[in-house]
């Protein structure tokens, strides 16, 4: 008999230590918008989207690419008090961080988005470019955020994904004889209007 209630006890303080979880950081997604055809959501630790994982992913050519994203976190005594980051470096840079604000409770765990991003590829010289992502949150847990944060960077390996920017496209010899006509008729439009 004594071994069976030291068994339950066991048993029953295991169970309140797996309820219980640590100050935690994840479930996260970024949306990045292509040339303005809308926003289509990746996988970044977080498994529900349809288009795939951002790690790794190929934008392609393109001549703007706007990103946001959301995460989640959980157990922080702020909570929603601090809004969340995701931060962005390219091509090694230095990084730049895009504020997500709080806006729910999602499976107990507050949950930051924002739906306006920045475009990452504006002003970068033509060529091959590699786009890093991480998420942090500033914490008051210091066991789970000794340094003040929490973080959600792909065990330190950030997010990462490639795109390529291109040299703006050089009007074609019949467009540039149409304009050409035209100034010429406006000039003569003027000059018989004298």
């Amino acid at each position: 008999m004594k071994k069976i209630v030291v068994f339950a006890a066991a048993l029953a303080m295991a169970a309140c230590a797996f309820g219980q979880a640590a100050t935690w950081m994840g479930n996260s997604y970024i949306w990045a918008d292509v040339d303005g055809a809308g926003q289509t959501w990746y996988n970044a630790s977080g498994t529900g989207q349809s288009a795939g994982a951002f790690n790794g992913h190929d934008f392609g050519i393109v001549s703007s690419l706007v990103i946001g994203g959301e995460v989640q976190s959980y157990g922080d005594a702020d909570g929603e008090a601090n809004p969340a980051f995701m931060n962005y470096s390219v091509d090694s840079g230095s990084f730049s961080a895009i504020q997500l604000d709080w806006f729910d409770y999602a499976s107990n765990n507050n949950w930051f988005q924002t739906l306006t991003g920045e475009d990452v590829a504006d002003g970068l010289s033509v060529g091959s470019h590699t786009l890093a992502i991480y998420f942090s949150k500033p914490s008051t847990d210091s066991g789970a955020a000794p340094d003040g944060n929490l973080y959600d960077s792909n065990d330190s390996a950030n997010y990462n994904a490639t795109f390529e920017t291109a040299a703006a496209p050089v009007p074609e010899p019949a467009t540039m004889s149409l304009l050409g006509l035209g100034a010429l008729a406006m000039v003569l439009r003027r000059k018989m209007s004298k």
